[in-house]
């Protein structure tokens, strides 16, 4: 079936069967992170140079996943002439050529049939319970830094899916899986859902419990909960857990405001209006969005797209209808009340309907907004001496039992009783930040923030209407964790 040739730092291998995985495993040497690999199939006359990452698939069908240990995966529709694939690197440390059994050669293209599986709902249901969860990462270890499932109950281990397989090979399962931290069913979590459905199918099949992620960490970022908050008008929240996005629709009658919409859940939007009988007549943004790409000028197709005046001082280049402090939408019979809240930015503005506050990156549950996304570090404590006085003065009018309903939450969320992510202003105005002074805020907010949400110029220019998105380039520039907050405001 096979013959292996080798050279120094090279070696051929060929290959007669149709669908067969290589398996390249190597030393951990950093010099060997910088050197070049390169893949030939010649009856495919295709070559591929490519360095540590992936997965990338070319044309020809051909699979690189580039960690510490290197895999490809060869595929044919039919029997055919052999391929050659030869590996050559500048840097050594190629020790060995794994082939895979049959049980382990199955597509990564396809999804193993009759493989346990979880929604992405029912998983964040559980993290929402705090429930056990225990995460088999299989994805590039760039990806996994860059954003990863999380919360207070939640194991997390990155092994490269090559690992597993190189596990799998070796009869080391067992000590791979001890390896794994946490305790309780498996979660495999790759890119789209299916090289984890093969290992969830394997780790079954060796007498594990486990479960594949459906549609990977892709149909993570795009599921959307709702939660339709007490009282009236009728104020219904809309989140997206894998950032920590929060958006709102408030409906009266036949009339609905969509408040902070994301351009990827617009039809969501549209159908909660629909569901109540209404029509969305606004769509409003309290700020210029730093970290998801604003649904405003679609939603604008039917309804009218409005921002405060100070955020549209910022450059905007399409038309909105402005508002500034105490200016007011009717949505049915209900009013939604601008509040001028800067801090966060210049521009910021909450809005008051019934008894709820939409307070948009101001004050959240637990934390209070991040002041150094418009004017950077030289002018956060400026901004966050503004954003003192948003919380303890312009809030201030508003009374204790008022439902605070923010923009974000937390990577380890505080639900209420009704499973929101909201609580009341007195229960906030417990918090350590209240009890600062102005000048021991400033240096709270800043002394200690996160990194800056990912691709956030480019996002700020695509919500200003400078730079131009398609909803693919918008998904992928807001994959990543909510970093609109400053330390916790309990801290």
């Amino acid at each position: 079936m096979t013959d292996t040739d080798w050279h120094e730092n090279v070696f051929v291998h060929r290959v007669d069967t149709d669908d067969v995985a290589f398996m390249f495993a190597r030393n951990f040497a950093d010099e060997y992170r910088e050197s070049t690999l390169q893949w030939e199939v010649p009856d495919a006359d295709t070559t591929r140079e490519v360095g540590d990452g992936g997965p990338r698939v070319a044309d020809d069908g051909v699979t690189f996943l580039l960690d510490p240990c290197e895999c490809v995966w060869l595929r044919g529709d039919k029997r055919g002439p052999a391929w050659t694939v030869s590996c050559s690197a500048t840097a050594p440390g190629l020790t060995r050529a794994l082939i895979l059994p049959a049980p382990l050669r199955g597509r990564m293209t396809d999804t193993a049939g009759d493989v346990p599986s979880q929604s992405p709902a029912t998983l964040q249901a559980r993290i929402d319970r705090g429930d056990p969860v225990r995460v088999l990462d299989l994805r590039d270890r760039d990806e996994v830094d860059r954003w990863r499932i999380a919360g207070p109950s939640v194991a997390h281990t990155h092994r490269p899916n090559a690992k597993f397989l190189q596990a799998a090979v070796t009869d080391s399962l067992e000590e791979f899986v001890d390896g794994l931290a946490g305790e309780g069913p498996i979660t495999a979590v790759c890119a789209r859902g299916e090289a984890s459905a093969v290992v969830a199918e394997r780790l079954v099949g060796a007498g594990y419990d486990a479960h594949n992620l459906a549609g990977g960490m892709d149909a993570w970022a795009r599921l959307s909960q709702v939660t339709e908050l007490a009282g009236a008008p009728t104020v219904v929240q809309v989140r997206r857990p894998a950032s920590g996005c929060l958006g709102y629709v408030v409906v009266d009658g036949d009339e609905a405001a969509v408040v902070d919409p994301l351009r990827a859940f617009v039809d969501r939007y549209r159908a909660v209006a629909d569901e109540r009988g209404a029509t969305v007549e606004y769509a409003v943004d309290t700020h210029v969005h730093a970290d998801h790409v604003s649904g405003l000028r679609d939603l604008a197709a039917d309804a009218t797209p409005v921002m405060p005046a100070g955020a549209t001082a910022r450059g905007v280049t399409f038309d909105v209808t402005t508002v500034t402090d105490g200016d007011e939408l009717a949505v049915g019979d209900a009013t939604l009340t601008a509040v001028h809240a800067p801090g966060h930015t210049t521009g910021m503005t909450a809005f008051a309907v019934g008894d709820v506050l939409l307070s948009g990156d101001s004050l959240f549950v637990g934390s209070v907004a991040r002041p150094d996304l418009e004017r950077g570090a030289e002018g956060a404590r400026d901004l966050a001496r503004e954003l003192y006085r948003t919380i303890t003065e312009r809030f201030a009018r508003f009374p204790d039992g008022t439902t605070v309903a923010p923009g974000h939450h937390a990577e380890s969320p505080r639900l209420a009783g009704d499973g929101s992510h909201t609580a009341t202003l007195g229960d906030l105005r417990d918090l350590r930040v209240f009890a600062m002074t102005e000048a021991e805020f400033v240096d709270h907010v800043t002394g200690d923030m996160p990194p800056r949400p990912a691709n956030y110029e480019t996002i700020i220019a695509a919500n200003l209407g400078r730079e131009t998105v398609d909803d693919d380039a918008a998904f992928e520039l807001e994959l990543g964790p909510n970093n609109c907050a400053a330390t916790p405001a309990d801290d």
